[in-house]
């Protein structure tokens, strides 16, 4: 288990948190973190997703090592345009944090789609940034 995880995790390389000054850019950056021009990948995480269905220990692993630092991305993005005042308050960051990597895992494991620059800036421009009630 450990291999297959060390070895999905390799072919998803977590980006540098994005810092442009500008939170629609760093969102975009974000969200391309998930786009992946090569097929394999896209095949290898399916298979890991829907063998982690079945197997507690896998889901886990392959959640700490692949999921949870793209997701974290959002997150970090989020909190820290609250501290900076583009964002108000008590906004549930965690929720709207895990937007887009909702999308893209449907996108990916259920309809068999790449993530693309249309669905990112579909995303960024009509839901997220409307929830965190930025225009």
């Amino acid at each position: 288990m450990a291999l297959v995880v060390a070895a999905a995790a390799a072919l998803f390389p977590v980006p540098e948190i994005p810092d442009t000054g500008d939170l629609r850019e760093d969102l975009v950056a974000c969200a391309r973190a998930y786009m992946h021009d090569d097929g394999r990948e896209q095949a290898v995480l399916v298979s890991l997703l829907t063998a982690a269905r079945y197997d507690s220990a896998l889901r886990d692993a392959a959640h700490a090592a692949v999921g949870s630092p793209f997701s974290g991305l959002f997150e970090h993005v989020l909190t820290r345009a609250v501290s900076r005042g583009l964002i108000e308050k008590g906004i549930d960051l965690a929720t709207i944090s895990e937007i887009f990597p909702a999308i893209a895992f449907q996108y990916v494991a259920a309809l068999g789609r790449r993530v693309d620059e249309d669905l990112i800036l579909r995303v960024i421009d009509g839901v997220l940034l409307p929830a965190l009630r930025v225009t």
